[in-house]
C-alpha cells in the first residue's frame, strides 16, 4: 500500500513539473484532469477502495505547485477517508470538513475547481460541508468581469450567470448578443435568457408536467384542468401496476432516459408498443438507430449546454424542453428534487434493465453512496437554479413538494439532502 501511494505521488509531481514547463493551456489541461480523476474515483468506491484510494491521491497530487491548496486538499481527502471507512460520524466529518473549507478562497478564478470539489464531498454524501463552495462564486465584482479559461467565455458567464440567479448580467449577455458583439453563446442559452428575461410568449399553451414522486391530477388549478399532460418514463417492477398502467392515458408525451432506452430497447417490439401505447411522443435526448422507424421518438433541446456543471435531471429537462417548444405556464407534480419521504411513487420506480435489482423509493438498489453519486453527478444546485429562475418569474408553479424545495435556501436543501441520503449513507 505504501508503494502504490508513494507512486501515485510521484507521478502526480512529475505530472505538474511537465505543465509548469508549458504555462499554455495548463489551467485548462489541470482542471480536465481534475475532472476525470473524480469522475474515475466515484466510479470506483466501493468496488475497489485501492483504486479509489489511489485515484484520490493523484486529485491531492494535482495542486503540488500551490502549496497552500495542496495542504488543504490532503486534508479533505484525509477527513473523507475517515467517513467512508465509518471511523467518524457524519456530523463530525461535517463539521471537519467545514472548517478546512472555511478559508479555502473560493472566488471565479476557480470556481471550476470548486464545482468539481463539490461533487466529490456530495457523492460521499457531505452535501452540507459543500454549501461554502455553493454561494462561494456569488461573491466578488461583476461576473461580466471574469473570463474563463476554455475561449468560450459567452457561454461560460451566461451558464455562471443562470447559476447563480444573476439575471442582470443575463440581460447583458443577451444583449450582447442581440447586437452580435464580441461573445458568441450557444443559441439553446441565447433562448432560455430570452424566456427568463421576456415571460411566456403570448400564444404559448398551458401544460402539466409530471414526475416520479407522488402527484395529483385531481385537483389541478383550473388553468391546468385541461392542459395536456407530459409525464417521465421511467421503468417501474416495484408493484402489481405495469409501467403500462403508471402512463397517464391521456399523456400527450413521454420523455425518456437512457436507462430506460436501455430497457426499451431489450424489449421485443410488442412489448415495447404495448407500454408506449398512450404516449403521442416520445421524447429523448439522442436519437437511436432502433428508434428510426418510429416517427413518435423526438430529440429534446440541448439542455445540458445551460450547465456550468452537472447535467439535467429528467424534470428539469422537460421543463425548459417544452418551454422552448412554445408550452407555458407549465405546472409540475411529482417532483421534489429527491426531497421527502417518497422521492419515486411506487409505479415510478426505476429499474436499469429487464433482470436489474428494483429500487426502494429512494432510487437506490441498495448499494452504499449510490444515490449520493447520481445526485451529485448531476448537481443539484445548478438543476435548482436553472428551474427557479424561471419558477421566480411565473414561467412555471407546481404542488407543494415542487415549489417547496425552489423556495428553500441552498443551506437548507443541502441539510436535506444530508439527512435523507448523506447520514444514511444511501
Amino acid at each position: 500500500m505504501w508503494l502504490l501511494r508513494k507512486n501515485s505521488e510521484i507521478v502526480g509531481s512529475k505530472l505538474i513539473t511537465s505543465f509548469v514547463r508549458h504555462p499554455r493551456g495548463l489551467t485548462r489541461l489541470v482542471l480536465t484532469l481534475e475532472r476525470l480523476l473524480v469522475e474515475r474515483a466515484i466510479a470506483a468506491w466501493p468496488d475497489s477502495y485501492l483504486t479509489h484510494s489511489i485515484i484520490i491521491r493523484l486529485w491531492v497530487t494535482l495542486a503540488l505547485p500551490h502549496p497552500k491548496t495542496f495542504l488543504k486538499r490532503r486534508r479533505i481527502a484525509a477527513i473523507r477517508r475517515e467517513w467512508l471507512l465509518k471511523r467518524i460520524t457524519h456530523p463530525a466529518a461535517t463539521r471537519q470538513m467545514e472548517k478546512v473549507l472555511a478559508n479555502l478562497g473560493v472566488d471565479h478564478s476557480n470556481i471550476e475547481s470548486m464545482l468539481i470539489l463539490r461533487r466529490l464531498l456530495g457523492s460521499s454524501g457531505l452535501f452540507s460541508a459543500s454549501a461554502g463552495l455553493a454561494q462561494g462564486y456569488l461573491k466578488g465584482p461583476s461576473l461580466l468581469s471574469y473570463q474563463n479559461s476554455s475561449g468560450t467565455e459567452g457561454t461560460w458567464l451566461a451558464q455562471l450567470a443562470i447559476g447563480t440567479g444573476d439575471k442582470g448580467a443575463a440581460t447583458e449577455i443577451l444583449e450582447d448578443q442581440m447586437g452580435a458583439k464580441s461573445m458568441k453563446v450557444d443559441p439553446v442559452i441565447v433562448r432560455y435568457l430570452t424566456l427568463w428575461r421576456e415571460g411566456i410568449p403570448a400564444l404559448a399553451q398551458p401544460a402539466v408536467v409530471v414526475g416520479p414522486s407522488e402527484c395529483n391530477l385531481d385537483d389541478l388549478p383550473p388553468l391546468f384542468a385541461d392542459a395536456p399532460l407530459h409525464q417521465v418514463l421511467i421503468p417501474t417492477g416495484t408493484s402489481k401496476k405495469t409501467i403500462t398502467e403508471s402512463i397517464n392515458p391521456r399523456v400527450d408525451s413521454v420523455y425518456s432516459n437512457g436507462i430506460t432506452n436501455r430497457w426499451l430497447s431489450t424489449l421485443p417490439l410488442a412489448e415495447r408498443e404495448l407500454i408506449l401505447v398512450h404516449a403521442k411522443t416520445i421524447r429523448v435526448k439522442r436519437i437511436e438507430e432502433w428508434m428510426s422507424d418510429d416517427r413518435r421518438y423526438q430529440a429534446t433541446f440541448p439542455i445540458k449546454q445551460l450547465y456550468i456543471s452537472g447535467i439535467p435531471n429528467m424534470v428539469p429537462l422537460m421543463v425548459v424542453d417544452l418551454l422552448l417548444r412554445g408550452f407555458g405556464p407549465l405546472y409540475v407534480t411529482g417532483a421534489t428534487f429527491f426531497l421527502g419521504p417518497v422521492p419515486y411513487r411506487s409505479g415510478q420506480r426505476r429499474i436499469h434493465s429487464a433482470g436489474s435489482v428494483t429500487t426502494d423509493r429512494f432510487g437506490s438498489r441498495g448499494a452504499e453512496f449510490e444515490r449520493c453519486r447520481a445526485i451529485s453527478g448531476h448537481d443539484q444546485i445548478m438543476n435548482l437554479a436553472i428551474i427557479r429562475n424561471l419558477f421566480l418569474e411565473g414561467l412555471v408553479t407546481g404542488d407543494q413538494g415542487f415549489t417547496a424545495s425552489l423556495s428553500m435556501e441552498i443551506d437548507d436543501y443541502l441539510r436535506q439532502l444530508d439527512k435523507t441520503y448523506g447520514e444514511p449513507r444511501r
